[in-house]
């Protein structure tokens, strides 16, 4: 979503997860794909943190509803930011103005199908754990990662490894592991970006994402911790 763009324009789990990969009755390959269902909400947290000089910490919530399903496997979402802290060299900010909700087109490998002009390689971040290959896996299984989202210069190429799957609170949930390259026009520059997804395992829907992204633009090196949680109810 259009999230982390929008979070550093304002400024320029521990979740107890129990692997079964090894016992008995975890099945040798598993199906990764996402299922979509109409009429599905799902609040998310986040904390992003980064270093300008000072360091800066974004904490905040968003929303995504699922309108409706389309055909091929996709699905219309609307994501909607509801809340956001900026903290800056230990203080924090004023009151950040929310954006307004954008509705996006997701295809069935769980990710937007187009982006707009405004989205860099740190809008990207809170995407980029939830693709899913639609096809079964082995467990320890590595496969390809590849997302072009049209209406972008954005490419994100790289490779992931299903570790295990396991229960987490009171789902069970696929844990990958990615490493993943991206680079977009001259003024974006490139990131390389390494995380670990937990996923639900009948739907793909993201419950846990968190990893780094050392981002190169301008002549200047960045990196970026980030955290995005699934709310459990």
């Amino acid at each position: 979503m259009r999230l982390v763009w929008f979070l550093a324009g304002a400024l320029i789990l521990s979740m107890g997860y129990s692997p079964t990969a090894a016992h008995q009755d975890a099945p040798l390959k598993v199906k990764l794909q996402r299922v979509y269902k109409a009429g599905e909400s799902q609040d998310y947290t986040f904390v992003i943190e980064f270093d300008e000089g000072e360091s800066v910490k974004l904490e905040g919530a968003f929303n995504l509803t699922i309108q409706k399903l389309a055909d091929g496997g996709s699905a219309e979402i609307v994501e909607k930011v509801t809340k956001l802290k900026v903290t800056f060299g230990g203080e924090s900010l004023d009151e950040q103005e929310l954006p307004e909700p954008e509705t996006l087109t997701y295809g069935p490998n769980g990710l937007p199908t187009e982006l707009t002009d405004e989205y860099d390689l740190m809008s990207v971040l809170s995407y980029l754990g939830g693709w899913l290959p639609n096809t079964e896996v082995e467990l320890g299984g590595t496969y390809e990662f590849k997302w072009i989202p049209g209406r972008t210069s954005i490419r994100a190429e790289g490779k992931a490894t299903l570790i295990a799957t396991g229960r987490l609170f009171e789902e069970r949930v696929a844990k990958i592991e990615m490493e993943i390259s991206c680079a977009g026009d001259a003024d974006m520059g490139s990131s390389k970006t390494a995380l670990t997804s937990y996923l639900n395992l009948e739907t793909g829907k993201i419950v846990r994402i968190v990893g780094t992204s050392d981002l190169s633009a301008g002549g200047e090196t960045a990196t970026i911790k980030f955290d995005f949680k699934k709310v459990r109810s």
